[in-house]
């Protein structure tokens, strides 16, 4: 389902912080 590994980790992440803006956060950062 994910195209790579690092979005299945990403997704993982979010699920286990319960907090989507975190992650826009932080991935915003990367340039993501």
């Amino acid at each position: 389902v994910f195209s790579s590994p690092s979005e299945r980790d990403l997704m993982r992440t979010a699920r286990t912080l319960k907090d989507p803006a975190v992650i826009f956060l932080c991935t915003s950062s990367d340039g993501f």
